[in-house]
C-alpha cells in the first residue's frame, strides 16, 4: 500500500459564497465586506453541527449543482497544477460535524495493481444540513506514465471514501467506476 498526502484546497467555512472586488471600477466592495449580506441574497457559509445519519456522496458539479456518481460511471483523469494526474472528487455530506476538521481517506483500487491511498484533513463548507468539499486525489508516481499515455483508459477502479468527524462519527461510500 502506498500512502500519498495530498494538498487539498477547500473552503474553510468562513466568509461568504460571494466574492467582492471582481476588478470592475464601479465595484464598491472592500475586503472588510466579505460575508456582509446587506446588499444581496447570498447566505454566509460556515461550519455546521451535522444532525441525523452520517452520509457521504461522491460526485462532481460543484456545491449547488452536485451530481453524485453511480456504479459503472466514468471517472475523468485531470492534470493538477504540478503536472501530476489524478481525479477531481467532491463530497456532499449530512450528519457530520464540520465545526472541526474531517479526517478523510480516499482509496483507489485498480484492476491491475495494489491500492493508492490519499489521506487528508478537510474543512467542509456547510449550509445546514449539508457539508461540501472539493478535492484532488493524485495518482501514485508509478501510475503517472500509464495515465499520461492513455493506458489506464477504461480500467476498472474501486473508489472507497471514508470521512470521520471529531466525535468520531463516520460516513463512507464505495463505488466501482471506470477511468476515462
Amino acid at each position: 500500500m502506498r500512502f500519498l498526502l495530498c494538498a487539498f484546497l477547500v473552503g474553510c467555512g468562513s466568509g461568504s459564497a460571494r466574492v467582492p472586488g471582481d476588478g470592475d471600477s464601479d465595484d464598491e466592495d472592500t475586503e472588510d465586506q466579505v460575508g456582509d449580506d446587506d446588499d444581496d441574497d447570498t447566505a454566509p457559509i460556515g461550519p455546521c453541527e451535522g444532525e441525523g445519519e452520517a452520509v457521504v456522496d461522491v460526485g462532481v458539479g460543484g456545491r449547488y449543482l452536485f451530481d453524485a456518481f453511480e456504479e459503472g460511471e466514468s471517472l475523468s483523469l485531470v492534470e493538477g497544477d504540478g503536472g501530476q494526474l489524478g481525479f477531481d472528487l467532491e463530497f456532499l455530506t449530512t450528519g457530520l460535524d464540520t465545526r472541526e476538521g474531517i479526517s478523510t481517506v480516499i482509496q483507489l483500487t485498480f484492476e491491475d495493481d495494489p491500492t493508492d491511498i490519499n489521506v487528508a484533513m478537510l474543512f467542509l463548507q456547510c449550509d445546514e444540513p449539508t457539508g461540501w468539499a472539493g478535492v484532488w486525489a493524485v495518482l501514485a508516481d508509478d501510475r503517472q506514465a500509464d495515465a499520461a499515455s492513455g493506458a489506464m483508459a477504461g480500467m476498472a477502479v474501486n473508489l472507497t471514501v471514508v470521512l470521520t468527524d471529531a466525535s468520531p462519527e463516520s460516513a463512507s461510500m464505495e463505488l466501482d467506476l471506470f477511468v476515462q
